[in-house]
């Protein structure tokens, strides 16, 4: 199976570490997660929270055109290659020819269209489409984006992450808001909707057989909402949570398996512009200089986490140049009676 996908959310100013997974042995064919919060709507594209978790649960179940890994992108996902037209300020994207909706109906060009139509007249909370003209549907696996303007970040905010809808059941659906039937839940991704409980904050997910890029490797995978995702995990009533990092020795010790992932969660300090002395930018650049980061980040992380660009950013993205920053070592500033 491909590896699972995940969505990154970034902020922005103090950089926490991103939430450390356990992993215990369990049944092959079944992954139970632990999740404290529990509820982050239907997953459905339109349905879905608007946030990173609610996106995710979606993601399982919905294909994106492209999506990435964690040293390169854009890598092929529907679409098996692509390219931009300069002349024509657009692109092309070759789809795959073995993708099924879940409903076991090809997954085609006209979807894409469709979909690119369908967002653009009932907007999507994840995707901007202004800069996009129009999309068609070149052949059965070709479809071609025309774009109004510029717009940089395409691949990423428009290909790697629009859910793709099938035309032949989202056609007549006037108001996606309200869209609860079954065939909301009908997408072309690696698992297939199963159930889902509002009440109870539970998901559950069955593998796609005909999956075009093979069968999962686990037939369901389950989100259990729990008040304690660690004791859960140690109860063995889960097999993945996220635990607090000072608890990554002793559930080593334990004999559970810590994964680890860079810093891509930031927590970010928000600045009301509009109210007196922070409307002076002078006095945002003064403050600035004022905060040590270092020491912020040392005392409310006990030292886990590490300080972050002064955007929204992660330091370690890939492609991120190193950012200069304010340093109090290297900038001084100015105080006037």
């Amino acid at each position: 199976m491909t590896n699972v996908k995940q969505i990154l959310i970034a902020a922005s100013i103090i950089c926490l570490c991103i939430s450390t997974s356990v992993i215990s042995a369990a049944s092959e064919k079944e992954i139970r997660i632990a999740d404290k919060a529990g509820d982050w709507g239907y997953p459905s594209p339109y349905l879905s929270y608007a946030r990173g978790p609610g996106y995710v649960r979606m993601q399982f179940i919905f294909d994106t055109l492209v999506w990435k890994n964690e040293t390169s992108g854009p890598i092929p996902l529907l679409a098996e290659n692509w390219e931009y037209l300069n002349d024509e300020d657009a692109y092309v994207f070759n789809l795959v020819e073995n993708a099924k909706w879940h409903d076991g109906t090809p997954v085609t060009a006209s979807d894409v269209a469709f979909t690119i139509h369908y967002m653009k007249e009932h907007p999507y909370g994840w995707v901007v489409l202004d800069r996009v003209d129009r999309a068609e549907a070149v052949d059965k696996y070709t479809v071609k984006i025309y774009m109004s303007g510029p717009y940089a970040p395409f691949m990423e905010d428009i290909g790697g992450t629009m859910p793709i809808l099938p035309e032949h059941i989202w056609k007549d659906v006037e108001n996606p808001m309200d869209y609860v039937e079954p065939g909301a839940f009908v997408g072309s991704g690696p698992f297939k909707y199963a159930d889902f409980s509002k009440e109870h904050g539970t998901y559950k997910y069955e593998a796609f057989d005909e999956y075009y890029l093979g069968k999962p490797m686990i037939d369901q995978l389950i989100y259990v909402k729990t008040g304690d995702p660690q004791m859960a995990l140690q109860r063995g009533e889960v097999d993945f949570a996220s635990i607090k990092s000072e608890m990554v020795d002793t559930m080593t010790e334990k004999g559970f398996i810590v994964i680890a992932g860079p810093h891509y969660w930031n927590k970010k300090l928000m600045i009301n512009h509009n109210k007196q002395p922070l409307d002076n930018i002078v006095f945002r650049q003064a403050l600035a200089y004022a905060i040590n980061q270092s020491e912020f980040v040392d005392k409310s992380l006990r030292g886990y986490g590490k300080p972050a660009s002064y955007g929204l950013i992660s330091s370690e993205c890939v492609g991120k140049s190193e950012c200069s920053g304010l340093s109090l070592q290297s900038r001084e500033s100015k105080r006037t009676d």
